[in-house]
């Protein structure tokens, strides 16, 4: 077991921050967590927020253990038991049921606020704990027993380890100077809530348009969505300012009929889609996990989930060792991690040249191979393992 007489400092309160410091905190070793903004406590129940999350099975079973996901509002989040997809030209399809290998769901689909409050609220008041709040980071420097590391406020303080959670534009993966593969998909994500006029019957729905995949994610209300649509970054800054009646119209062509009637009912948001991989995840005393080691395209709404997992790993490595912030435990955590993260990575981006494609060919290919999939209930059944998180690529 691990034993620490300084604290390991987190840079960034989001999910896989908070996480990362809840965990840490139930083995009983001292964590500080530096979030530059305060998060949101209390809102009005009946507001819309189109900022979710998919998380799958594992991961909300991780939260589970934690004791997060019993303090989460059933409002905030409705389960994910079936996806439906399809091909936007040639009309092929595949569904996927949890029914069919005997689970209650694939996961949920959470909004952030709720999931950020819980883990906030579980933190605060631990004995291991303390949460900075606005706080941020200005300086590091050597030390003899590991990094010193000064906020803005001046206040200095001692860690064997400092983890990056601070997302895309990590201040902990600047500090490193790691070099990131980076990638830019000439996409945008629109992001909104929309009501149906069928109901969503706790199912995800994704059309693949030549333009980017368009989904539906079910809300706990059984009419709303949260639709995530990607497509080309002209078009999709195109669409955020039109009127109401043309995005739906927008919606109503990429969709179809297939819950009938589709009426927006929030001001959607678009966001640029880009592909970054920090090539190290550690260096001496300084770790990345979650969206500051990796981000990805969100067509198989992994994001969320592959951060969890680093969360977890790191952790884990961190309690089993006799020294937290050894560079064993470090290389371990990147060791353990980076293949799965960079198989998934690759994955995306070739399902996104898949059904981006819209030769001939290629669209006859990959409707068979829908077709066949479907029917193929043994490949159906280990795809439905690996989107819950239980199995690997």
């Amino acid at each position: 077991m691990a034993v620490a007489e300084h604290p390991v400092v987190v840079i960034g309160g989001g999910i896989v921050g908070l996480c990362f410091a809840q965990l840490l905190a139930e083995a009983q070793l001292p964590v500080v967590v530096v979030e530059s903004h305060r998060p949101t406590l209390q809102w009005d129940p009946s507001s819309l927020d189109a900022r979710v999350s998919a998380i799958n099975a594992a991961s909300q079973r991780c939260l589970e253990r934690l004791g997060v996901w019993s303090r989460l509002p059933t409002q905030s989040y409705s389960p994910l038991s079936a996806l439906w997809v399809w091909d936007g030209i040639s009309k092929a399809e595949i569904t996927f049921d949890s029914a069919e290998i005997g689970a209650p769901a694939l996961g949920a689909i959470v909004e952030n606020r709720a999931l950020v409050r819980a883990l906030w609220e579980s933190l605060q008041g631990h004995s291991c704990v303390e949460l900075l709040c606005p706080a941020t980071p200005q300086n590091l420097a050597p030390h003899a027993e590991g990094l010193l590391l000064t906020l803005h406020s001046g206040r200095a303080m001692v860690t064997p380890l400092i983890v990056g959670a601070d997302g895309a534009h990590s201040w902990v993966s600047e500090h490193m100077a790691s070099d990131r593969q980076t990638g830019h998909y000439g996409q945008s994500a629109i992001v909104a809530v929309v009501q149906t006029e069928e109901p969503h019957q706790c199912t995800g729905w994704q059309v693949f348009l030549p333009t980017g995949p368009l989904a539906l994610l079910p809300l706990a209300d059984k009419h709303h969505c949260a639709i995530v649509w990607s497509t080309d970054t002209a078009q999709a800054e195109h669409l955020v300012h039109q009127d109401t009646s043309v995005f739906n119209d927008a919606i109503h062509q990429a969709f179809g009929v297939r819950l009938g009637d589709i009426q927006l009912l929030d001001q959607p948001r678009a966001f640029p889609l880009i592909m970054r991989h920090a090539q190290h995840y550690v260096q001496p005393h300084q770790a990345l996990i979650g969206d500051a080691a990796h981000t990805l395209h969100p067509l198989a709404g992994q994001g969320v989930n592959l951060g969890i997992r680093d969360a977890f790993c790191l952790a884990q490595c961190l309690i089993e060792t006799s020294q937290v912030g050894s560079w064993r435990a470090l290389r371990r955590y990147e060791r353990s991690r980076k293949g799965d993260n960079t198989l998934m990575l690759w994955a995306m981006r070739g399902f996104k040249e898949l059904f981006g494609s819209t030769s001939p060919w290629v669209v006859q290919s990959r409707s068979l191979g829908l077709t066949l999939t479907d029917r193929w209930q043994p490949l159906k059944n280990g795809l439905m393992h690996v989107a819950m998180g239980e199995w690997c690529l």
